[in-house]
């Protein structure tokens, strides 16, 4: 059974409050992802290149579905 990190208590923290952490929902950062790639193919194919080590250059016969 696997074991439960404890938080550990800020000293201004009361005993049962939570803390406010701001969290980004995923959607959001999806969308804002498609709004910078979907348009500037160049870009979506640079970013490719420097997350996979490659050096493909723009073929007009690639497809990219986001």
């Amino acid at each position: 059974m696997p074991r439960q990190r404890q938080r550990k208590k800020s000293a201004n923290q009361r005993p049962g409050q939570r803390r406010n952490r701001k969290r980004v929902r995923q959607n959001v950062k999806d969308k804002l992802f498609r709004y910078l790639f979907e348009r500037d193919r160049e870009a979506l194919l640079d970013l490719y290149n420097a997350l996979n080590g490659t050096d493909q250059s723009a073929d007009p016969a690639m497809h990219c579905f986001l």
